[in-house]
């Protein structure tokens, strides 16, 4: 996988997490424990930080970037982030599902255990409150989550580290 060192900062993945060999991680990025970077990902921490919190994992094709040095991104623990999405400087807070497609603008922030439907557009500044459902371009609440929705984010991302933890085992794996 193409680690690239940017102005003195070089990605640091946790010992625990799974990166793809075909992705790429570009300067000031952290990938947190238990977590998971799929193939054809391409995560730029040129500008700004990008942060991966613990059990949280960016599915194939998703493009994360902090490029402006005002607006580092955020992705909090046990989130979810589903195929083809762009994430620009946001925070997305834990528990979170972001579904297929979607677009995150810059300074967005995005509540505790919020389901977003799929090619979902949040734009630049829009704040997300927690536990609801979300879909649109622009993105607008729906509703409220249920219980039921909640727990499901977190088995959800503990079910892909269980995976990964398993692949781990027999993939071959780039010394960091």
């Amino acid at each position: 996988m193409p680690l690239i060192e940017l102005k003195g900062k070089r990605p640091k993945i946790h010992e625990t997490a799974y990166v793809s060999d075909l992705a790429t991680l570009i300067g000031d990025v952290e990938i947190g424990a238990n977590s998971s970077v799929w193939p054809g990902c391409i995560i730029r921490g040129d500008f700004a930080r990008v942060e991966i919190g613990e059990f949280s994992h960016i599915q194939d094709s998703v493009l994360i970037h902090a490029h402006m040095a005002n607006t580092p991104t955020n992705i909090g623990n046990y989130v979810t982030i589903e195929s083809c999405c762009a994430i620009y400087g946001s925070l997305i807070s834990d528990y979170t599902i972001v579904g297929t497609g979607s677009i995150v603008f810059d300074g967005a922030t995005i509540g505790e255990t919020v389901l977003i439907a799929p090619n979902t557009m949040i734009t630049s500044g829009q704040v997300v409150g927690a536990r609801v459902f979300i879909q649109g371009a622009p993105a607008a609440t729906l509703r409220k989550l249920s219980m039921e929705e909640v727990e499901q984010n977190r088995d959800r991302a503990e079910r892909y580290s269980e995976v990964f933890e398993k692949l781990g085992r027999w993939l071959p794996r780039e010394k960091k």
